[in-house]
């Protein structure tokens, strides 16, 4: 029985737990590979959580497919997976709750710097990285006192 399939009997109502588990006995390696890939390494206890996550959006992508349009369903469910993940991520691996548009900043400030970092000290003959276009705000204007 394929994805498509089973996805479609859960949609129907038919034996819906047991579809659910053997959807996700089925793409259990490919949600562990989307955490590989989209996360990187991990503590054991935090690739459970990221597995359950991985699972919601499984669950999530079953629940709005459409065979109509075409696709198949690991490709319709990576988005949702991934989506999932970044979510869990993002609210989880910080104290301090830092929004999600200045850890993308941080990011390619990040990959800035480490591919500087490579080229200086490596080979002169590489090209030249432009400076990305990363404006952080002053701290005073990100942690206003009310």
């Amino acid at each position: 029985m394929s994805n498509e399939e089973i996805v479609e009997q859960i949609q129907k109502g038919i034996e819906v737990t047991t579809n659910q588990e053997r959807l996700w006995k089925r793409n259990r390696p490919y949600v562990a590979r989307c955490i590989r890939k989209y996360i990187g390494e991990c503590d054991p206890q935090d690739y459970e959580d990221y597995i359950n996550e991985g699972y919601i959006g499984l669950v999530t992508a079953a629940s709005r497919f459409n065979a109509g349009q075409g696709t198949r369903f690991l490709t319709f469910a990576t988005f949702h997976i991934k989506a999932a993940l970044y979510r869990y991520n993002g609210l989880n691996t910080y104290t301090v709750r830092i929004p999600e548009y200045l850890k993308t900043r941080l990011r390619k400030l990040a990959a800035f710097r480490q591919g500087y970092r490579e080229e200086s000290t490596g080979s002169r003959n590489r090209k030249r990285y432009r400076k990305p276009c990363v404006s952080l705000p002053a701290p005073s204007a990100i942690w206003r006192r009310p």
